[in-house]
Order: structure tokens, then sequence, then C-alpha cells
């Protein structure tokens, strides 16, 4: 559903493990529903096309997962990033909650910790049955995951570069200094 360039680029990326699927224009809650849907993957991480990944994110999750075979989803810091890509700071003073483990549904609930799904690893079985379609599909996708897993912090070190407008509510707490 995607109506930028999207298409022709993936199309000169070669990858025997990944694929390319094109459908309707749905939304990015039911692109992402469709891409969990068709994954064989045991770990997911999902990445809005505005932000990026460290180098090491994935290598740090799946070791992190192996070490603790009862969490269903591992997160981490993020850093933020202007609409140039210039980082913000760390974030560590934007953190909504302190590093909630285990049981998090009440917690997400009354106060979400995590600035987007890009912050977590899930392991395919926490999110992979899911069939939401609607609004704010970021935090149901989370909601619906504490519901049954267990979330785990995997420490200081961001994950994620995570992008903020100048037009987001985060810009106005993003102050902190690295």
């Amino acid at each position: 559903g995607s109506t930028d360039d999207t298409p022709s680029k993936l199309a000169t990326y070669r990858e025997s493990r990944t694929q390319s699927v094109r459908q309707a224009r749905a939304g990015e809650c039911a692109a992402g529903m469709r891409g969990i849907s068709l994954t064989r993957a045991r770990k997911i991480v999902l990445l809005d096309a505005d932000d990026r990944l460290y180098p090491d994110t994935c290598a740090r999750y799946v070791n992190f997962l192996a070490s603790n075979s009862t969490v269903g989803v591992a997160y981490g810091e993020r850093t933020l990033i202007d609409e140039k890509g210039c980082r913000l700071g760390f974030g560590c003073n934007a953190l909504l909650n302190k590093y909630p483990q285990g049981d998090v549904l009440e917690t997400l609930l009354r106060r979400p910790f995590l600035s987007t799904p890009s912050q977590a690893c899930f392991r395919r079985e926490a999110v992979h049955s899911l069939e939401y379609k609607g609004p704010m599909g970021d935090w149901v996708l989370l909601a619906a995951a504490a519901l049954t897993h267990k979330f785990a912090y995997a420490g200081r070190a961001p994950m994620v570069e995570y992008r903020v407008w100048s037009s987001s509510f985060l810009r106005s707490i993003a102050r902190d200094s690295q």
C-alpha cells in the first residue's frame, strides 16, 4: 500500500531470507499485521521507516531472549533524533516509567512506557495470532503481547534511534543531554 518508491527500492535488494509483499493501501497497522502473519522468523522487530536500529540491536535482542526463555518481549532504550537525523539525546529523562518487567499489562494500560514498538523485540508467539486492524495499532500490539507474555528490560544501551518531529509531543520532553 506504500505510495512512495519503496517497491523499486526493494526490487534492488536481494536477500534469500526476505520477501516483498504488495497489498492494497490499508494503513500501517494492517501492513504490520500482514508482515507478522507472513513471517517465519522466531523473533520480530518492527521498525518505522523514519527510525533506525543500531547495528548490533538484533544480535543483542537475540542473545538476551536466548538467556531469558520465559520472556516474550524484550525492550530497551531509544535515542531521540530530529527530522534531519541529529541526536536530541539519549532519552533517559523522557522515559515515562522506570523499567517495568514481568506482567506489565496494568502498567502499560495506565501509562505506556515505550515510545515505539521499535524499542522491542517480540517472540513470534507473542504477536503472531493478532488480527487487529484498527487505529492505535502500536499500543494495541504492545497491550496484546502483554496479555499473555512477560516483558523484560534488555539494558541501557540504546536499541533504536526514534525520530521525533517538531510537532511531536515527545519533542517537548526530549530536552535531556547525552
